[in-house]
């Protein structure tokens, strides 16, 4: 995390989670393309017996697949991340207001209630 002493909490809050989704999208595209890749079928031949067989076309690759899983996977991922990140950064913002010092318990503090936020929502990272 950057410095953000001097920062309204707005502007830190909506860095942060700026930087959250940019993080998101790019770990989530490089997992997503390769889990993809990886498991997209080498060919996929749709409705075989109507074309004949010297004028079929391969209609699935590697490539595809990839591509197909990171459009599908890559932005949930992202805002996923988004999110996290921005709720982490209003409880830091909170809780360094109400304690007025900035000091290592502010992020143990601010992540225990990002966990207790999303775990009672039902939804962990």
């Amino acid at each position: 995390m950057a410095d953000h002493s001097r920062d309204p909490c707005p502007y830190v809050i909506l860095n942060e989670a700026g930087a959250g989704f940019v993080t998101g999208a790019i770990g989530g595209g490089i997992w997503h393309g390769i889990k993809g890749a990886r498991h997209a079928p080498k060919v996929i031949v749709i409705f075989c017996h109507l074309v004949p067989e010297n004028k079929r076309l391969d209609q699935g690759s590697r490539l595809e697949g990839a591509a197909y899983a990171l459009k599908a996977r890559s932005p949930a991922v992202a805002g996923n991340f988004a999110a996290w990140t921005g709720l982490l950064s209003a409880f830091n913002c909170a809780i360094t207001g109400y304690r007025q010092k900035n000091d290592i318990w502010n992020g143990v503090f601010s992540g225990a209630g990002t966990g207790g936020c999303l775990s009672a929502r039902g939804w962990t990272p």
